[in-house]
């Protein structure tokens, strides 16, 4: 898989470690401790709809993947749902600001200010995402740990605080329902 950059070079996917944001509206990838610079753009909005599309591209495994270019307009675009099941290969931040290569972690790892902190084989580290507690950075974890165990999509959105929410009510319900010691449980039914 390629990923096509507005210079008409073509990078290999596979050597990217992460793609990111910059405070500057560029859309940037780093690949072997080098920084490409795929795209710059006029706001945050362009950019992020830069990197919905990549990874759009990622999850459709597309051959080469265009990075739009934007002249005045831009429409937002939303995030596919995968057609087939296939291994988790990319992680990315719950604003769309950065993808990373799983294949290229060492370790991810939650640090005291509640970021989720990724460190490369290369020896480079990023913070990739932040949330507002441990707790919830630490359920957050636990879903992304879920979703490599299932292994049914290529990419990996991090939760934000609702979709978080939502499966602290889902795993709460699950657990309303059974004894603590596996007896059965009064007005459920059975003998």
């Amino acid at each position: 898989m390629f990923l096509l950059s507005l210079g008409n070079a073509l990078v290999d996917l596979d050597s990217i470690s992460s793609i990111f944001i910059t405070e500057d509206n560029r859309v940037c990838a780093v690949a072997d401790r080098k920084q490409i610079r795929l795209g710059t753009y006029a706001n945050t909005r362009q950019a992020t709809v830069a990197m919905k599309t990549i990874i759009n591209g990622i999850i459709a495994g597309n051959n080469v993947i265009t990075v739009p270019v934007f002249n005045n307009q831009c429409t937002d675009v939303d995030i596919v749902a995968p057609v087939k099941k296939e291994a988790l290969r990319y992680v990315v931040a719950q604003d769309y600001s950065c993808i990373v290569n799983i294949s290229k972690l060492y370790e991810f790892y939650i640090k005291k200010t509640n970021g989720f902190q990724i460190e490369f084989k290369n020896g480079c580290g990023c913070q990739i995402d932040r949330y507002d507690d441990f707790k919830t950075a630490s359920l957050a974890l636990d879903m992304f740990a879920d979703a490599l165990n299932i292994n049914e999509k290529s990419v990996f959105i991090l939760p934000n605080e609702k979709q978080i929410q939502s499966r602290v009510l889902e795993i709460k319900t699950d657990f309303s329902h059974h004894h603590a010691t596996g007896k059965k449980t009064k007005g459920h039914g059975g003998s």
